[in-house]
């Protein structure tokens, strides 16, 4: 299936699903949900193509071993999705936190791509305020 095939399938999910996707970019959209941003984007990857769901929770947050180690850990234990740092291009002691995961898009279906969305955003939700607190940042909303 190609690139342009699933980025129309995606949209067509989004828009049934959820009544609104923001395009901001060639194959990105976004979503929100109460102070969680969400994006979905579709890529090629290899000889298929890939359906990427994130959103960020914090952004400048510094990055102490006592995060990383969050991030290790608990934040790979939980259903359908994980977290993952993102370093600052310009100062590599800070960073993002973000929530995410991929789903193969040759195949995807309403269902799986609804379920994976709402798990992201619901997720990136529940945890920014209990990461702010934690270790500091900025909500990716504010």
């Amino acid at each position: 299936m190609s690139v342009s095939t699933v980025v129309s399938k995606v949209q067509r999910i989004l828009l049934d699903e959820f009544g609104s996707a923001d395009m901001v970019d060639d194959g990105v959209f976004r979503l929100r949900n109460d102070s969680a941003v969400g994006f979905v984007r579709v890529r090629e990857w290899h000889d298929s193509v890939i359906v990427q769901i994130w959103s960020p929770i914090l952004r400048d947050v510094i990055l102490t071993p006592e995060l990383f180690e969050w991030v290790a850990t608990e934040g790979q234990d939980r259903f359908f999705s994980h977290a993952r740092v993102i370093r600052d291009d310009s100062d590599d002691s800070m960073g993002m936190i973000v929530w995410e995961n991929d789903l193969l898009g040759d195949f995807i279906d309403p269902a799986e791509l609804r379920g994976v969305v709402i798990s992201v955003m619901v997720g990136a939700n529940a945890l920014d305020d209990e990461l702010q607190d934690r270790f500091g940042g900025v909500k990716a909303i504010d």
